[in-house]
């Protein structure tokens, strides 16, 4: 996906996060939680700030001579 194709994705978790802010009950307050590292991992990938990783599959291809 591209870096806009991220981006978007963010957003709409960002706005689905922000919308449980409306009632804010228990099950909301979880499910908010529960998108904070969600959100984190969408703003590395849709920002450009993921660091490659040795161990992926994506990443080995342009670590080695093959």
């Amino acid at each position: 996906m591209t870096d806009r194709q991220w981006q978007e994705v963010e957003s709409i978790v960002r706005q689905h996060q922000r919308s449980l802010l409306a009632t804010f009950n228990h099950e909301d307050k979880e499910r908010y939680e529960e998108l904070k590292p969600i959100l984190d991992e969408l703003y590395d990938l849709a920002h450009g700030g993921l660091v490659c990783d040795p161990q992926a599959v994506m990443c080995r291809d342009h670590l080695t001579d093959e």
